[in-house]
């Protein structure tokens, strides 16, 4: 178990966190991911946790081990950050095997080792290529080798794949996420990107400005974000209060059966949990402000109710149009804090 107690990490007068609290189960191969936007204080976090970052107040402990002792090279963490930090003059070998070397471990077994670890992050006969002969993901590849060469006993990932472009990211997120099952070493992953959160971790931990705000399972994060901020940051571009009575839900946006108690509720919507249609007479009416055609269908923002409503359609939809839409109950979020209207 990694125990982070009123962790607090400041600069001169700057505090970057702030009596941060976190307690994550490290055995076996689970994922957690540190989500949160630009400036929130994962990156220092993470820099807390491997002994780089000089903790101004707080504790952090590893399976009951108070950490603040330990040098940084005898926590026996991997460390990934954003640019890999490979020596690019040397061979894919030697940059994997670099940790085992430091150790004195005998060369058998670092041969071993390493050919172990390429054919595992699919990099089998570039082991005597030049790091800086390699393509991006290559290189986060032989990064994340490295790390993983001495096994230890927590991986921290600091946005691998954040220089990447989208597609390489999708793909080269799931290749980590076998690499880290097949080798089940407990990992913490920082990413600004929900998708790529929700794609590689077991339970997400929200930042926002030096402090955890919630953290959950994905699916849960998604159905029920604790506040208004978590919801906008994982997609929810409306907020909205609304009603449940006898199994229904009421709003300004329209009426939709949903399983909940009766009650006020505040809903987080995503364009996805708007579906654009004919204008009849059971549906509330918008009007096209914007319309935008995108790979995975037609974004649509709604001018209607004294707001502007992002939605999906899958049929054709012009600018100006006045259209029908409903909500899709299987797609709204709850936000767990006191409701304050919509927006």
């Amino acid at each position: 178990m990694l125990e982070l107690s009123s962790v607090t990490v400041g600069y001169r007068s700057e505090m970057v966190l702030t009596d941060l609290d976190l307690a994550i189960g490290t055995s076996g191969a689970a994922i957690t991911a540190l989500l949160g936007p630009s400036g929130c204080g994962k990156s220092t976090l993470i820099r807390a946790i491997a002994g780089l970052e000089p903790l101004s107040g707080g504790a952090i402990s590893f399976d009951g081990e108070d950490l603040a002792p330990v040098p940084v090279h005898r926590r026996d963490f991997g460390v990934v950050f954003q640019d890999g930090q490979l020596l690019p003059g040397r061979t894919v070998t030697d940059n994997v095997a670099y940790g085992l070397r430091v150790r004195r471990r005998p060369k058998r077994e670092i041969a071993e080792r390493v050919g172990e670890l390429l054919e595992l992050v699919d990099l089998a006969g570039f082991g005597s290529r030049k790091a800086a002969e390699l393509s991006g993901g290559q290189q986060q590849r032989v990064a994340l080798a490295r790390a993983l060469a001495p096994r230890p006993r927590l991986l921290l990932l600091d946005e691998p794949l954040s220089a990447l472009d989208r597609q390489l990211r999708e793909r080269l997120a799931l290749q980590i996420t076998e690499v880290i099952a097949a080798t089940a070493t407990p990992t913490i992953v920082v990413t600004h990107d929900h998708t790529e959160a929700a794609m590689m971790a077991d339970r997400i931990a929200v930042m926002e400005a030096g402090r955890i705000i919630q953290y959950d399972v994905p699916e849960k994060l998604w159905r029920t974000p604790r506040t208004e901020s978590v919801a906008r940051f994982i997609g929810c571009t409306t907020i909205c209060d609304g009603a449940v009575r006898g199994g229904v839900l009421d709003s300004s946006l329209g009426s939709v059966p949903i399983d909940l108690p009766d009650g006020p509720v505040r809903l987080g919507l995503r364009p996805e949990a708007v579906m654009v249609g004919p204008v009849t007479g059971g549906r509330p009416v918008g009007r096209a402000v914007h319309v935008a055609s995108l790979p995975d269908g037609v974004r649509v923002r709604l001018s209607t109710a004294g707001l502007e409503l992002d939605a999906v359609s899958d049929i054709r939809v012009e600018v100006g149009a006045d259209v029908g839409f409903t909500l899709d109950p299987n797609r709204i979020a709850i936000i767990t804090e006191a409701s304050i209207g919509c927006r």
